[in-house]
């Protein structure tokens, strides 16, 4: 279902924005406290799957996933001036699943909707106005924006909000194209404009390297796929990963 973006403003619930960040090394608590922050809802829960040891202040941390377009990668950063570690507002959502995962969809529940900036037709991450968009949740904390290639979703809470709830987003620009590479160009065939046929997979591996001078994600979904996220580092605002690249292939 099309919107266009003032829909937004008008259901987004307007909350102060907070963040957070750990002094030293993260304890297991601490970084299940990461995880919970991410849950737009008291009603949800997260488990923490896997911790991988850090590499020059970088931490990948592997989450369960509770609900639809919710990340399985977070990534933490170490600030070199105070020692304090804080998540990256980009987060990462390796694999497609083309059949139903049984995951909460927050259309189901009349509180997600798939829309368009007027007059773009497709989306790059990059570019001014997917990025203010995307944000804008970091002032209005409402809601989780996430744009895809061709529309944005975007989902508000359907029972109590969590006070504790710090903003994401997951880069998925690409899905499209990569949905086609991994099924064969049956997705040229779907309605473009909605997220119901980008289900989530549960991660099965996951590796974390630094090689050639940038950090490599390289994770195996439950669904035979291998998706490797290459990138030099993170914004100096901790907000996305620079220069980041995307491949997929099969198992």
């Amino acid at each position: 279902m099309k919107r266009t973006t003032k829909l937004f403003m008008m259901v987004i619930l307007t909350i102060k924005s907070t963040s957070f960040c750990f002094g030293q090394e993260l304890t297991k608590q601490q970084i299940q406290m990461v995880a919970n922050n991410l849950l737009i809802s008291k009603k949800y829960h997260v488990k923490i799957k896997k911790v991988l040891p850090p590499i020059n202040g970088v931490d990948v941390v592997l989450l369960d996933i509770p609900y639809r377009e919710f990340p399985s990668i977070v990534i933490l950063t170490k600030d070199k001036s105070d020692d304090k570690w804080n998540r990256v507002f980009e987060c990462l959502s390796p694999g497609i699943q083309e059949k139903p995962s049984g995951l909460l969809d927050w259309h189901t529940v009349k509180v997600g909707v798939d829309f368009m900036i007027d007059g773009m037709k497709t989306y790059d991450f990059k570019n001014e106005k997917v990025r203010a968009m995307v944000e804008s949740s970091i002032k209005i904390k409402g809601g989780v924006i996430i744009p895809y290639q061709n529309f944005i979703h975007m989902h508000t809470s359907n029972s109590p909000n969590s006070p504790d709830f710090v903003p994401y987003t997951i880069d998925k620009t690409q899905y499209f194209d990569l949905a086609n590479l991994l099924f064969d160009d049956r997705y040229k065939d779907y309605p473009n404009g909605t997220c119901t046929m980008f289900d989530t997979p549960a991660i099965i591996e996951c590796e974390f390297i630094f090689e050639n001078n940038h950090y490599v994600i390289k994770a195996t979904t439950d669904t035979k796929q291998i998706w490797t996220y290459t990138f030099e580092g993170i914004d100096e605002q901790n907000r996305y990963l620079i220069d980041k690249k995307v491949t997929v292939k099969k198992l």
